[in-house]
């Protein structure tokens, strides 16, 4: 499996540093970087700006959601066998939440 470019990404506003130019007519918003290279050109459109933000903040976002899917899930497997926290176990919602959460991961992480 083929590893993303490793984090912190940033938001270039209006820059392409690969083109080693400046864009303001032509549709190009700006640029997300990380770890030295350009990973993807933003095209302004509504938007644009808190799509990039959230682009660029998707290595921390894994992060923090393998983190918190481990540590709820390793708390949960004890409580699955008593009572899904009081939730009939088809609809558990820490279930629920736990198999979002690894969905997620697996498409971040094209498993």
């Amino acid at each position: 499996m083929a590893e993303f470019t490793p984090g912190p990404w940033e938001f270039k506003s209006g820059y392409d540093n690969m083109l080693n130019a400046n864009f303001e007519d032509d549709g190009i918003s700006g640029t997300i970087r990380g770890d030295g290279w350009n990973i993807a050109r933003i095209w302004r459109m509504p938007n644009h700006e808190c799509n990039a933000r959230l682009i660029a903040a998707a290595p921390e976002l894994l992060a923090a959601l393998e983190a918190i899917t481990e540590h709820l899930a390793e708390s949960h497997a004890t409580e699955k066998d008593a009572d899904h926290y009081g939730d009939d176990p088809e609809e558990c919602s820490y279930c629920k939440s736990i198999e979002a959460a690894q969905a997620a991961i697996k498409k971040a992480r094209g498993l």
